[in-house]
């Protein structure tokens, strides 16, 4: 009975973790920061030539303010954000940033119970070409949601930036912004494991297929489970298989941005040519993912033609890169030579 009582406590204590990063909401989903699919407008003004200079590992949150309307109002508060990620944040004139907004000052506004959510910026923001690059990464955050519920959250937003620095003119573009893991693990029910590497197999496998394939459907090879690259593991706050969740989709054959190469080691010329990264599974494990895309399809497709921020000419080739994608599914012998004999067995 008391190692009962103890596991129960255990579990609450889990949970009341998990609820500290899910903002305590008394409003509709559909007004959640990330329950809508409605651009979210802001302006954030600050001095973004500091905050440029400073892309150090040492670097530093600075102060920012935030505006955005809320039903006619136009509401204002203060914020800090630093410089973050890796090949961006040192090769893009504009690299993605991190919001801090405060409790204090979110109260009662979009973004009370957010702490730190993560912002993708155009690598150069004057440039209609990286703007482009933006949405459809956006996008590959958007198809994976509609294959998984585990899966990170985004949300468009039309961003104005007004430097106090002195560096750059006031401009608008195109930004999204990621739902934070804490709020992921809240919705799914699940914690982090931090800096724990576990074997693709040691997951979810069902999930681990999923993800293995969608890489593949639109030709990202940037990213290992074992390696906890491009990856967050998620474990049930109830107990069960820890589940990977990717993100960071911009070294995708669908994107092709400039600077996108494969690693050398993997044999494939571009980020174009698709390679499956998914370790072996059963045969009926792996055709129960197939199927699961082949119902996909439509919706897959119809994601990026109705999508209204990107030019008839962008739609097709993202359409025909997807298409080619389910041309292989559709082929038994094709997708058994890719999928089951052309899958990992070590490494």
């Amino acid at each position: 009975m008391k190692l009962k009582s103890g596991l129960i406590l255990l579990i609450c204590a889990c949970l009341l973790c998990l609820s500290a990063g899910k903002p305590d909401l008394n409003i509709s989903p559909e007004e959640d920061l990330f329950g809508s699919d409605e651009p979210l407008k802001v302006s954030i003004k600050g001095d973004f030539k500091m905050l440029f200079k400073d892309r150090t590992d040492k670097r530093e949150y600075l102060p920012f303010q935030i505006s955005y309307e809320d039903k006619g109002i136009t509401r204002t508060q203060k914020m800090k954000i630093m410089v973050r990620g890796n090949f961006r944040r040192s090769r893009c004139e504009f690299p993605p940033m991190k919001l801090n907004f405060s409790k204090k000052e979110s109260k009662g506004t979009i973004f009370e119970g957010y702490n730190k959510v993560k912002m993708v910026v155009p690598c150069h923001m004057e440039s209609p070409k990286f703007t482009n690059y933006l949405h459809l990464e956006y996008l590959t955050y958007k198809g994976y949601n509609a294959i998984t519920d585990t899966s990170y959250k985004v949300r468009l937003v039309e961003t104005t930036f007004i430097d106090e620095g002195g560096k750059y003119d006031t401009f608008s573009s195109w930004t999204f912004i990621i739902e934070p893991t804490s709020e992921l693990g809240f919705r799914i029910k699940a914690q982090e494991l931090e800096k724990m590497k576990l074997h693709p197999n040691n997951t979810h496998r069902l999930q681990a297929t999923r993800l293995a394939m969608y890489e593949y459907m639109i030709g990202n090879t940037d990213w290992s489970i074992g390696g906890l690259h491009n990856i967050k593991l998620m474990e049930p706050v109830e107990g069960g298989i820890p589940v990977a969740v990717p993100y960071d989709f911009d070294f995708s054959g669908i994107i092709s941005t400039p600077y996108a190469t494969p690693d050398p080691t993997l044999g494939i010329r571009t980020v174009r040519d698709r390679l499956y990264r998914g370790f072996c599974q059963s045969e009926i494990l792996t055709n129960k993912v197939i199927d699961q895309f082949k119902i996909s399809k439509d919706s897959m497709i119809n994601l990026y033609l109705d999508y209204p921020y990107l030019d008839e000419k962008q739609k097709k080739n993202s359409v025909n890169y997807l298409n080619s994608f389910f041309k292989t599914i559709e082929n038994p012998k094709v997708a058994k030579r890719i999928f089951l004999k052309g899958c990992r067995t070590a490494g």
